[in-house]
């Protein structure tokens, strides 16, 4: 990892967990802030040129270097918009560009990237790193993530508008540090997740209204439903895992806890059906090979 000065200036944006730098007049560079483990970047990178490799829609990448002090990730500068800003100008873009994004996670799924890690492993060890809940419900969530259908699926693990830039070439997908091999529908509750309007009416997303994410969340699902993509017996264990898993993160955790204390409150019986659907749904998947 080479040494490299901090260029002039600020960062041209800002994440949770990283900055953006202009690097040249082809590239930027990805800037882990501190705090944030060394390895993540190293680990990002190699995962953007397996995609790349693949044939997937990704910018390209010039390994990682020394930023000041701090893991940094040499990528290609993509000249566009992302699609959470034209869905903030234009709603009533919204549900054709709701397709679109679907579309692309759908090539995403099914695109085969050797090497990813395992996202129930991922989940798992987030879900331990989850300090807003106490040891017996960490352990819950682990045995529900347990029940649930491991997959095969390229799962990005961060799937939303913002992480999609409308390029000349056509949409590029950013943003792949939580990508793994998983089920299908883990990725569409992350997305979902992400996508829908707090109850305190703040938002991650920079611009975001209560209405436009409403807006955003609805045609989500609904696109969904209308694709046969919508698993309703493991959405709603999917999302409690996930909203677990997602209280590891920098995040306000309140809609989060909420999301898994409705889990809890549908009981037992809600444990059994899924059980017998996941062993439904593998004898089904077995024959089908």
């Amino acid at each position: 990892m080479s040494a490299q000065p901090r260029p002039v200036g600020a960062p041209i944006a800002r994440g949770n967990t990283s900055d953006l730098w202009a690097w040249s007049g082809h590239t930027v560079v990805k800037v882990l802030r501190p705090g944030i483990p060394v390895h993540w970047a190293t680990l990002e990178a190699e995962t953007i040129a397996r995609v790349h490799a693949a044939g997937l829609p990704v910018p390209e990448t010039e390994g990682v270097i020394d930023f000041d002090g701090r893991p940094g990730i040499v990528l290609e500068r993509i000249e566009g918009v992302a699609m959470w800003e034209r869905m903030k100008s234009d709603p009533a873009a919204v549900p054709g560009l709701i397709i679109e994004l679907l579309d692309l996670q759908t090539e995403v799924q099914l695109t085969a990237v050797p090497g990813l890690p395992s996202l129930v492993g991922r989940l798992r060890t987030k879900i331990s790193e989850a300090q807003q809940l106490p040891t017996d419900e960490r352990r819950a969530a682990r045995e529900l993530l347990d029940l649930l259908p491991v997959g095969e699926a390229l799962c990005h693990g961060d799937f939303h508008p913002a992480n999609i830039i409308l390029s000349e070439r056509g949409p590029v997908i950013l943003d792949w540090f939580d990508a793994g091999r998983g089920d299908a529908t883990a990725d569409y509750v992350r997305s979902s997740l992400l996508m829908r309007p707090p109850s305190d009416r703040s938002s991650w997303l920079a611009g975001a209204t209560p209405e436009l994410l409403d807006r955003i969340h609805s045609h989500y699902i609904t696109e969904l439903v209308r694709r046969g993509a919508f698993d309703p017996q493991t959405f709603g264990a999917w999302e409690a895992v996930t909203a677990v898993a997602r209280m590891s993160e920098p995040v306000p955790d309140r809609d989060l806890l909420v999301v898994w204390e409705a889990w809890k409150a549908r009981g037992p019986s809600a444990v059994r059906s899924l059980v017998e659907h996941c062993q439904v749904r593998a004898a089904a998947e077995r024959q089908a090979v």
